[in-house]
């Protein structure tokens, strides 16, 4: 165990840390032994809000359109028909009707007789009589024969038998001559400068849920052993010294280890070392060390 000594002196005026002026006379001793102990410090969270990650804002996105030009059909192409010649028909030739020959219409017979031609043997002359006419002297018939009318027959002529109607021949048709003519199509064109127009693009976005953050992590905090030796000592100059001696293992890393010491127990800076022995008695060398230094100051 490493062992050192320190003593402080209060002035009587209570402004500082004075001289030791006299060699202590102890006359009682105490130890006070604070083992060595484990601090675990836990980990220290703590919660960030959920929040929305802008990726791209919202914008307006212009689109550029043209020159073009605009081809307006005033009138489509057609092919118009006119008519050079007309039409004309020309009528077939007429046929009149043909009848026959108009009959004979008997309403009072005629009344006729039959003579027989004869002939003279001598003299040649003819003579044209009854049947059975025979006067002799040389008159014989020839054989030939006529029928003489005494009465004439009356009548009369009837109608005409049709033989063919009338009718006329077919008509010639000559069709009309025409010719065909073509008119282009009536085309304006009109031209129409760029155009710009505006898409408004939503912004990108991502959300973030509420989350927790490791602050710290936890960790465990090894303090060492304090041990404590508290003297009460007596001088000449004054009734009354303490003198308090803190011993511990220069192994443990704290520089500040060592023995603390106050004189003047009815003096204002006695009261801050006894807070110091106390903060010492809990378990913290380093937290004595400051309180003895805001005493001293």
């Amino acid at each position: 165990m490493f062992i050192t000594s320190v003593v402080l002196a209060a002035s009587v005026a209570g402004t500082g840390v004075g001289a030791v002026v006299n060699e202590p006379v102890c006359t009682a001793e105490s130890v006070v032994v604070t083992p060595a102990w484990i601090e675990r410090v836990p980990a220290v969270y703590r919660i960030e809000d959920p929040w929305i990650e802008i990726i791209s804002p919202a914008r307006d996105v212009p689109t550029v359109v043209g020159p073009w030009v605009e081809r307006r059909v005033i009138r489509e192409a057609y092919d118009e028909t006119i008519i050079v010649e007309p039409e004309r028909t020309i009528p077939g030739e007429h046929h009149e009707a043909v009848y026959g020959p108009r009959p004979w219409i008997v309403d009072v017979p005629a009344v006729t007789r039959t003579l027989y031609e004869h002939r003279q043997q001598s003299t040649g002359n003819l003579r044209w009589e009854e049947q059975g006419w025979n006067p002799g002297g040389g008159w014989e018939p020839t054989g030939a024969t006529k029928v003489v009318v005494d009465v004439p027959e009356q009548g009369h002529y009837g109608e005409a038998p049709l033989i063919t109607p009338a009718y006329d021949d077919d008509p010639t048709v000559i069709p009309a001559v025409t010719r065909v003519i073509h008119h282009d199509a009536i085309v304006d064109l009109i031209e129409h400068g760029p155009v710009t127009t505006w898409e408004r693009v939503p912004a990108v976005t991502r959300a973030h849920p509420e989350k927790t953050v490791l602050v710290s992590e936890a960790r465990t905090i090894r303090h060492p052993e304090v041990r404590a030796t508290t003297t009460e000592c007596a001088t000449a100059a004054e009734a009354s010294r303490s003198v308090i001696q803190v011993s511990a293992d220069p192994g443990a890393g704290d520089p500040y280890a060592g023995t603390l010491a106050q004189t003047g127990a009815s003096n204002p800076a006695q009261a801050g070392l006894v807070a110091a022995l106390l903060a010492l008695l809990g378990g913290g060398l380093l937290a004595a060390r400051r309180l003895v230094r805001r005493v001293a100051r």
